[in-house]
């Protein structure tokens, strides 16, 4: 006998060692995905359409470009995203403080770079 069809929020997402994690870049205020890191193929302010897009996945990745380049936030649409859709929080998180600042926002975990372990211990501020 088959096995039952899956739709694809719930299907292939832990299959064998592989596993699937939307991402949501974020630049300027908007979802943003790049050509090659420079040229925007989209640009959306309509945050909610992205949230419906995304929420039947378990997990998503939202990735803050400007913070990670050290030019400014997104943590507005931040604020509006993460408590609606299980994510964690890239780009910027170089402190101990920012990481609780974006899970304060509602994001389920960090996404932090080894800019976080200044001398080899996580930098408080």
């Amino acid at each position: 006998s088959r096995a039952p069809r899956r739709s694809r929020c719930d299907a292939g997402f832990h299959h064998g060692l592989l596993v699937l994690i939307p991402s949501i870049d974020l630049k300027g205020g908007q979802v943003v995905q790049l050509i090659q890191g420079e040229r925007p193929a989209i640009a959306s302010d309509d945050i909610e359409a992205w949230v419906l897009k995304f929420r039947g996945f378990p997990r998503v990745q939202l990735i803050d470009l400007d913070a990670a380049m050290g030019s400014g936030t997104n943590d507005g649409i931040v604020r509006e995203i993460a408590p609606r859709l299980p994510c964690r929080v890239g780009g910027g998180i170089r402190t101990v403080a920012r990481a609780r600042a974006v899970l304060g926002y509602g994001a389920s975990a960090v996404i932090v770079g080894s800019a976080l372990f200044r001398g080899g211990r996580p930098a408080p501020a």
